[in-house]
């Protein structure tokens, strides 16, 4: 039993996971007697909670206090943090938040799960200090307020970019599954992010494909396949235009020379 204390109320967590499900595997309506809170990792969701609907996007943390009804209709394949919590007091949490740009939500609700679901020494000393951790953060979240709804959106549109490179991925769907124009998804990230959605696509399979040339023996076929890459050709021209060198050339140049 994990107890961390804060000026106004003091929490305990009761339990701590993770949860995925695929497109139109909703759950159904159900009451927790202490509070929930969720952290949605990947996909689209239409969460009710009480009167309240959300359509859920990556970074996007609910707050469901105990007794209140919810449920979940899976729009899309759909992943998610949950923590159970003992609440004494009065925390100063709205019914949503969302994460900030470092992330630091879903780090610090990743680490509790790994630690509460974990045997490591010490284990209880380091729930309790993640705990603290949590709850300073979220205070943090909700005393400065919330972004802007453009930022939101285009920090969603970097999750689902991240989460899907390696898939026959391009702009405009990205923008579908945010539910926006590709036109305004551009003018989003050329805002928030200084850099425009298709550069970032390319830019996270330039790098995954490099690891791949220069830390295993792939085939370029295969390089290209597990990067987002059309062809072995397509992915040449990106590498070479990229480091002056051809995928050959860079994995030569990499290659470990065998100890005599």
């Amino acid at each position: 039993m994990v107890i961390a204390r804060n000026a106004t109320y003091e929490v305990n967590l009761l339990g701590a996971g993770s949860y995925k499900a695929p497109k139109g595997k909703n759950y159904p309506p159900h009451r927790h007697y202490e509070w929930e809170i969720v952290y949605y990792q990947a996909g689209f969701i239409e969460s009710t909670v009480g009167d309240e609907v959300f359509k859920t996007r990556p970074g996007l943390v609910l707050f469901t206090p105990p007794g209140v009804a919810h449920c979940e209709i899976a729009l899309t394949d759909y992943a998610n943090h949950w923590l159970s919590l003992k609440v004494n007091g009065s925390p100063p949490w709205a019914r949503f938040c969302y994460d900030d740009r470092e992330r630091n939500l879903e780090r610090l609700f990743g680490l509790i799960i790994q630690e509460r679901n974990g045997q490591a020494t010490r284990r209880e000393q380091m729930l309790e200090l993640l705990v603290k951790q949590l709850c300073l953060t979220l205070e943090r979240v909700f005393s400065t307020g919330q972004t802007s709804e453009g930022e939101k959106m285009a920090a969603a549109a970097s999750r689902l970019i991240e989460q899907q490179y390696t898939a026959p991925l391009t702009i405009t769907k990205v923008a579908g599954q945010l539910g926006i124009s590709p036109a305004y998804l551009r003018q989003l990230f050329a805002r928030y992010r200084g850099s425009n959605p298709l550069a970032y696509l390319q830019s996270l399979r330039l790098q995954h494909a490099l690891q791949l040339i220069k830390n295993s023996n792939l085939t370029l076929e295969a390089v290209a396949r597990l990067s987002g890459y059309d062809s072995a050709s397509h992915l040449s021209r990106h590498v070479k235009r990229e480091t002056g060198q051809t995928p050959g050339e860079l994995r030569a140049n990499f290659q470990i020379p065998t100890p005599n």
